[in-house]
This record gives C-alpha cells, structure tokens and sequence, in this order.
C-alpha cells in the first residue's frame, strides 16, 4: 500500500484548498517539475498538463498541476461511526 508522507499530504491540502477556484489547477513553480512533485504524479495522486493562454490557447511554456480523484480521496477525511451518528445498535 502506497502512503503519503505528512508532507505530501500537505502540498495535497494546500493545492485542494488554495486552487479550488481555478477549477483545481495551479501553476508548478518549475519546469519540468520537482523530482517530489513528479512521484505524487508517477503515484496516480497529480495530474500534470502544459498551460495554456488566450482565446488561441497558445502555450506557454509553464506547466500546470491538479489533484487526481486519488489525491482528493487522500486528503478527504473519512466520516467514523461518530462523526455520522450511526450505531449498530439503532
């Protein structure tokens, strides 16, 4: 089983939480990108893509990053039996 370190799991965060507006997607500081970023991408938790401007959607040169469903699920806490209400015994 694959396990994120707590930093990973806080660029996870940071990248849901700060790009959410911009429809996930953020700009990588460098390309290519970082070895570390690049094993988040290998691991199914990042999806890379080449940045686009424009109404020609000319490229840019920058590349641009965003969670996977994986890296959502990552990051979303899973709801325990307390949290949601729910006993075996209701």
């Amino acid at each position: 089983m694959d396990m994120l370190t707590d930093n990973e799991k806080k660029f996870l965060i940071m990248l849901r939480d700060n790009f959410l507006e911009q429809d996930g997607w953020g700009e990588c500081a460098t390309n290519p990108p970082k070895k570390g970023l690049m094993s988040l991408v290998d691991r199914g938790y990042c999806k890379l893509s080449p940045a686009r401007s424009g109404p020609l959607r000319l490229l840019t040169g920058s590349v641009m990053i965003a969670l996977t469903e994986a890296g959502k699920f990552a990051v979303t806490p899973v709801p325990t039996p307390k949290s949601t209400g729910f006993s075996p015994t209701n």
